[in-house]
Parts: structure tokens; C-alpha cells; sequence
């Protein structure tokens, strides 16, 4: 709906670490922030992720005038938690928004990025992932990547698996799936602390099966 009454865009999908040019209205802290579906950085400690106007806010990119509540941007399996003058809060978020659509982001390191649907189609995999429910603490700003550099793969932000050692996400159709992930070390404990890079194999099919959906499907790691 959002992409339908804005000349086919995605949502801004930028991440409150990439700062907005100069003549861009900000948001945030020091109008520091460019506009995004989901504004702040909510990582264990952080008052962002109990603030609901992050993400439903009367704002540009805000999705509350389609979806009416807040509630729909957390799972109901989602513990976790922040704490703030020694009181534990829920977190208001537990999707991100696959960093290639909606975002330059991506161009930083050379990967591919789509900012309209007819952009994404126009490539030879159509059925790319838009939001995934991410692990617990892995939670930070609105986006969900992967990492790869030759022969080093990782997950920037891995998914959840706290749905039966597996993980759900939706793609640009309005599909949304559940896998069951293949790969133990796709299966992470929740520990309350802050991961990002975490490490994966080349051959873990789990991660094989993300890279393939949230570009364009690269040919060194195979379709899986």
C-alpha cells in the first residue's frame, strides 16, 4: 500500500547511522536522522526502542497510517527486553527490512540496492525478502544484512530461532514464510548482549538461502 500511493518506492529503509545530506529534513537527535520506516537504534540500553513514535509517528515514511498500532511491529514470542533506570522494558521492535530495498545503504560496499518494486523485478529474482524477524540481539537499527568479502562470510544480523529453531520473514509479494533453519550454528541462544558479525560458514545453507533472496542471488553460493 505504501509503494502503491508513492510512485512504486519502498518505505525509507535508512538506518539511523547513515546521516542525511545536507538540505534533507532530519530526524532524531540533532536532526541527525534521515526519514525511515523505523527511526532509532534500539539495542539493549537504548531509550529508542521503547518509542513507539519511532515507528508509527505522524512523520515521512511512517508506516502508522497504514497499519493503526504498534503492535504489529513486534512478535508476540519476542522476550526481550531493555533496561533503563534499572527497569526492564519490551523493546517495541522485531523485524528488520532487508538493507538492499528501500536505501542506498548498500552502495557503501559495492552491493546492490533497489529503491522502487520496479527495480527489484526487473533482475532475474523476483521473490525478494522485505522483512525478517530478527534475533533478539541482534536488534539495533531498521535494517537486516549479511556480510560477504571473498572468502569471509557472517551474518550482520542473524535471524531469529526462537519459532521451533526456526525464523519467519515476508516477501515483496506479501508472502511470508517460516523456515526451520538446517544449520546449528544458525541457532543462537539469546544471552542479552549485543551481536552483530557473527560468524558463518561458507557452506551453511541457512545463510546461503538469505544471500539468494535479499539480492539478486549471487552464482558463488549456489540457489538454494
Amino acid at each position: 500500500m505504501y509503494a502503491d500511493d508513492n510512485d512504486d518506492r519502498f518505505v525509507p529503509n535508512h538506518p539511523a547511522n547513515m546521516g542525511k545530506p545536507a538540505g534533507e529534513t532530519g530526524y532524531g537527535p540533532y536532526g541527525g536522522w534521515r526519514a525511515s520506516w523505523a527511526l532509532g537504534n534500539i539495542r539493549y540500553g537504548s531509550p529508542d526502542g521503547t518509542n513507539v513514535d519511532y515507528l508509527v509517528g505522524p512523520r515521512p515514511a511512517s508506516l502508522g497510517a497504514y497499519l493503526q498500532t504498534q503492535r504489529v511491529f513486534r512478535c508476540p514470542s519476542d522476550r526481550s527486553a531493555t533496561a533503563l533506570s534499572g527497569r526492564a522494558h519490551p523493546r517495541v521492535r522485531s523485524y528488520g527490512m532487508n538493507i538492499s530495498l528501500g536505501t542506498e545503504w548498500a552502495a557503501a560496499t559495492k552491493g546492490e540496492y533497489y529503491l522502487t518494486r520496479a527495480q527489484a523485478n526487473a533482475g532475474s529474482r523476483a521473490e525478494l525478502i522485505v522483512f525478517v524477524d530478527t534475533h533478539e540481539d541482534s536488534l539495533a537499527y531498521c535494517t537486516f544484512s549479511l556480510n560477504y568479502d571473498r572468502d569471509r562470510v557472517s551474518w550482520n544480523t542473524l535471524p531469529t530461532s526462537r519459532h521451533n529453531r526456526g525464523g519467519t520473514f515476508s516477501f515483496m509479494d506479501g508472502r511470508v514464510e517460516y523456515r526451520r533453519w538446517k544449520n546449528p550454528e544458525t541457532v543462537v541462544p539469546v544471552e542479552g548482549i549485543v551481536r552483530f558479525d557473527a560468524p558463518a560458514s561458507p557452506s551453511n545453507v541457512d545463510w546461503r538461502f538469505f544471500i539468494q533472496r535479499l539480492q539478486k542471488g549471487d552464482p558463488r553460493f549456489g540457489d538454494y
